[in-house]
């Protein structure tokens, strides 16, 4: 099995470099992933198609390469949805399509604020005495 690499997508405003740097720390992490394999492994068509991944340079890439792509990479859902977008990004034509594209962007990559409770607010929660007694608190006063 390979290891995933350890590169953090969200860093990235240009898909070319993620994939490149991607691809190149997967095969850094198994010296037994050669061009061919890599190849094979993402159904590519031509070695020209790797060589232009492994170096960052640009070309469309197609949909389907794009969703091989991802899941290849062991992308969370959270993850693949920025790396659609990523793409969407770096290929848009217009300005205004870019535009779209990065404030989708944005959304994507903050992270998801986690709920936290205080040890009086957890207290309050673990008994529904609490919550029926109208008490507001389960410090007694």
């Amino acid at each position: 099995k390979i290891r995933r690499p350890c590169v953090n997508l969200f860093q990235y405003s240009d898909h070319h470099t993620y994939l490149s740097d991607s691809l190149n720390a997967l095969r850094s992490l198994n010296s037994k992933l050669s061009y061919q394999k890599l190849m094979d492994e993402l159904q590519l068509t031509s070695k020209s198609q790797i060589f232009r991944l492994l170096k960052a340079e640009p070309f469309v890439l197609s949909k389907e390469l794009v969703y091989r792509l991802s899941a290849y990479l062991g992308h969370s859902p959270r993850e693949a949805e920025y790396f659609h977008l990523l793409v969407a990004f770096g290929e848009a034509e217009s300005e205004s399509d870019r535009l779209f594209f990065f404030e989708q962007l944005k959304k994507v990559s903050r992270p998801i604020p986690k709920a936290r409770f205080s040890g009086t607010d957890f207290q309050y929660f673990s008994e529904w005495y609490y919550l029926l007694s109208g008490n507001s608190s389960p410090i007694p006063k």
